[in-house]
């Protein structure tokens, strides 16, 4: 069971973090328990459990990786063709390698931004079936 932790952060705000090392916690900031009622305060939390049991942190995390790595790589390509050494086969594989790159971590971020909506949904979808009422409850919230 993860542990519920309370933040104080000025702004009224619920997440899930953790690894298979710390283990699972579920934060809860007092500006949002000033803000919402105990039974939205409910919904919120089963909406982050729902991110712990899709271990959306950590599938987030992996794919979320994924953009950075192509960026980098693109990025150094290009700057290695622009800035490298000039010799009479030139530059061309580089740079298209790093042009390459960047698209793909266009695509990939593209896709990184379409998984954290669906896994939002899925979070939504687990609090609306776990907690009584819990789409009322969190559509208020």
């Amino acid at each position: 069971m993860p542990r519920v932790m309370l933040a104080h952060i000025p702004m009224p705000n619920a997440f899930a973090y953790g690894s298979l090392i710390a283990g699972s916690r579920v934060a809860v900031t007092t500006e949002l328990l000033k803000a919402l009622e105990d039974e939205e305060v409910e919904a919120v939390i089963g909406h982050e459990l729902g991110h712990l049991k899709h271990r959306d942190v950590q599938v987030m995390m992996f794919v979320s990786i994924l953009p950075a790595l192509f960026y980098y790589i693109g990025y150094s390509m290009l700057m290695s063709s622009y800035y490298g050494r000039r010799d009479e086969r030139g530059g061309g594989g580089a740079a298209l390698i790093g042009m390459a790159s960047l698209l793909l971590y266009w695509v990939l971020t593209m896709f990184t931004l379409y998984l954290s909506r669906l896994r939002e949904h899925f979070a939504d979808h687990h609090s609306a079936t776990t907690v009584e009422e819990g789409s009322r409850k969190l559509s208020e919230a």
